[in-house]
């Protein structure tokens, strides 16, 4: 049994506890327990959309949202006064040979506190808890801090950049946040090399306006014409070259060639990944137009 399964809760469960006479804590990922912290996040962020959250981070190397809430119990029903939500990756499918021992690793995404409790020092009492539970978990933990929260968690828990560029593609999907980290001299955790491909998957998923079909049907289209089935080796050689032109054109080209190659290895056998059209707009306009690409 892992440390993470004796500290949090299992996926699709939930652990309570009662922290004083007037404040209880729950934390996991049940069904109910989504739907209280979704709705309380909902006074404060536009939209939150637990079930497209589930469904993005599980893609990323299947990831879990996990939530942390603190609750006033003096009031019935007990009424949300903190919440944290957290990404616990702890079931990377990555060969991490030769000891084959998978990471742990929990993520602070984002916390918050209702207008009526703030001031109280909820958030700190709640991040020290989060913290406590990954340092007994031996867990390496990280937070995604806007530019403006950077100095508090810096000050106040003794986080630092993180410096890795594999790290960085592996959680940082956010273009306005930094990804800080508790140092700690046993934790040598640096990533995976092929963590660099979640980063080209995060930018392609932002360039496809959210939409799983969208990007595959303007690049790949259902037509015979330039029928290509050596195209992984192919695009793999029109990267390497591509790279050699540091110029936003073909910034672009190299950005739209990876979510071709990312599609045709994610679903081979789709035909529409296997069939791609030099003659579609968008081939011709970010990749073919290109000083340095070729037809």
């Amino acid at each position: 049994m892992s440390a993470f399964s004796s500290i949090l809760a299992s996926p699709g469960s939930e652990l309570t506890e009662i922290l004083s006479s007037t404040t209880s804590l729950r934390h996991g990922t049940s069904l109910s327990l989504i739907s209280l912290v979704s709705t309380f996040l909902s006074d404060y962020f536009s939209a939150v959309d637990p079930e497209s959250d589930h469904e993005k981070w599980g893609r990323r190397d299947g990831m879990e949202v996990y939530y942390f809430l603190l609750s006033d119990v003096v009031i019935n029903p007990p009424t949300p006064m903190c919440a944290v939500r957290t990404i616990v990756d702890r079931n990377s499918s990555f060969d991490y040979s030769p000891s084959n021992k998978k990471p742990l690793r929990v993520v602070i995404d984002y916390t918050y506190t209702a207008k009526a409790y703030r001031g109280k020092g909820l958030a700190t009492r709640l991040c020290t808890y989060v913290l406590n539970a990954t340092k007994l978990a031996n867990a390496s933990t990280f937070v995604l801090a806007l530019e403006k929260s950077c100095p508090w968690w810096l000050e106040k828990y003794g986080f630092t950049l993180e410096q890795s560029e594999l790290l960085n593609a592996r959680f940082n999907v956010f273009p306005d946040t930094h990804l800080l980290r508790v140092k700690r001299s046993d934790n040598l955790d640096s990533g995976h090399a092929q963590d660099i491909f979640l980063k080209v998957a995060c930018n392609d998923s932002d360039n496809s306006d959210d939409s799983d079909d969208s990007d595959d049907s303007d690049d790949s289209e259902d037509s015979d014409d330039h029928d290509n089935n050596n195209a992984p080796s192919q695009f793999t050689t029109a990267l390497s070259l591509l790279t050699s032109f540091p110029t936003p054109e073909q910034k672009r080209a190299i950005s739209r060639l990876r979510t071709i190659l990312n599609n045709i290895l994610a679903k081979p056998i789709n035909p529409r990944h296997r069939k791609i059209s030099s003659s579609n707009a968008i081939i011709q306009r970010e990749v073919l137009a290109g000083e340095g690409c070729f037809d």
